[in-house]
């Protein structure tokens, strides 16, 4: 993608006066709100946030004498409420590292995208980081890698080329020689080419869930009870703490396999045909993952047969999980095969596991010489009917939780 110089401010006037007045409001209910702690453990428990600076988490319990607690940051793994609002419009922006920012586009310049969201302000966010922009977050797809952008639009044409600039009206395409100016609110989906390595994350840092719907790294974080303070790339920023619903620690006491490159992927339909690819932090038809009541944040989502492999340097002491089959309604036919391997030899398997099921924590140790962690969802007695499955909050642990 390349960018024409930028020929006039981004206006603002994108989000409605009463979209903003909402979300105001919004945030102002929320600022007394009770938070859900979960330690490096997966303890849980509500509690009102106090503080949060470089070294420890304070806060309150709600019940009984409500004692102040600290967690140090090497024992705490997120806070967070599980009802998440409807973003309040806009476009979506996925970026290389997994952020996602709802927002309006104000035009490109020096190969940075403008990009701004009602919370954060103007961003300029490098061209060469943008995965995508969609018009809902069920389309935030990576596509295959390519040499040239893709713009799908809403009646289903598409076309090929470099996006030469994105504003609040339009995007412009150049191919063949030509360029194309597509009104903006006709495209539903824009796959960028992607050029170069995946940024690195080096130590610390924070993934927030912002009211939109935005999800934001920070680097660092300060926090007090009526605002956070951000270190972003794009710069400092100070928010309500009212606009934030999830605050969690990356590659911290816990790294999520969802946010770790597998080195194998494999699925493979019983008949043929339709393939279902795995979701991130999604099941596998791009809904959240729920069981119950309770909104996972963090899982992967797979439909029978099933295999994804991680390679292993010795870093963490313990595997867990949690899994269940995605849609426990109209799932009679559910039926498959659950196990987890290392180094190719079974160390937990399941046989006829059905939907309505929650299976109990799984916790494997990982002996320092292991080096490959394989997760498999096989057929069962319906061959793949109805077999979508989720992995609820696999995650590598530097320290194992004691009773489990």
């Amino acid at each position: 993608m390349k960018c024409q110089p930028l020929t006039g401010s981004l206006r603002r006037s994108a989000l409605s006066a009463a979209v903003t007045a909402a979300l105001v409001l919004l945030i102002g209910a929320r600022a007394g709100a009770a938070w859900m702690l979960t330690r490096a453990d997966f303890s849980r428990q509500p509690v009102r946030l106090i503080s949060i600076d470089q070294q420890t988490v304070r806060c309150a319990a709600l019940s009984g004498d409500q004692q102040v607690m600290v967690v140090p940051l090497d024992r705490f793994l997120s806070l967070d409420e599980e009802a998440v609002p409807s973003p309040p419009g806009g476009l979506l922006l996925l970026l290389r590292d997994g952020d996602q920012i709802w927002g309006v586009p104000g035009g490109c310049r020096d190969e940075q995208l403008a990009w701004h969201n009602r919370l954060l302000g103007e961003m300029r966010v490098p061209l060469s980081q943008i995965l995508a922009i969609a018009a809902d977050e069920r389309l935030l797809e990576p596509g295959p890698a390519a040499l040239e952008d893709r713009v799908e639009l809403r009646n289903g044409d598409s076309a090929a080329g470099i996006v030469t600039d994105v504003t609040q009206s339009h995007l412009a395409l150049s191919a063949n020689g030509a360029e194309m100016h597509v009104p903006l609110n006709t495209v539903l989906r824009v796959h960028f080419a992607q050029v170069g390595p995946v940024p690195r994350r080096e130590g610390r840092a924070f993934q927030l869930r912002l009211v939109d719907g935005s999800l934001i790294t920070a680097s660092a974080l300060n926090v007090d009870a009526d605002s956070a303070e951000l270190h972003l790339k794009a710069g400092t920023r100070k928010l309500p703490l009212g606009s934030i619903i999830r605050i969690e620690q990356l590659d911290g006491p816990v790294s999520w396999l969802s946010s770790r490159q597998p080195s194998l992927t494999v699925q493979v339909p019983f008949f043929g045909g339709r393939t279902w690819p795995t979701r991130m932090d999604r099941s596998v038809d791009g809904s959240p993952i729920r069981f119950g009541r309770r909104t996972f944040a963090r899982g992967i989502g797979v439909h029978a047969y099933s295999r994804l492999e991680w390679e292993l340097d010795g870093s963490y002491q313990a595997f867990r999980t949690q899994y269940a089959m995605a849609s426990q309604e109209r799932s009679q036919y559910a039926d498959v095969t659950v196990r987890i391997k290392l180094d190719g030899r079974i160390v937990h398997e399941r046989v006829n596991f059905r939907a309505g099921v929650l299976a109990e924590p799984v916790l494997i140790d990982l002996p320092p010489q292991a080096r490959l962690l394989t997760l498999e969802v096989d057929y069962g007695e319906a061959n793949d009917t109805q077999d979508r499955f989720n992995w609820i909050e696999p995650a590598l642990l530097k320290v194992k939780p004691a009773g489990e």
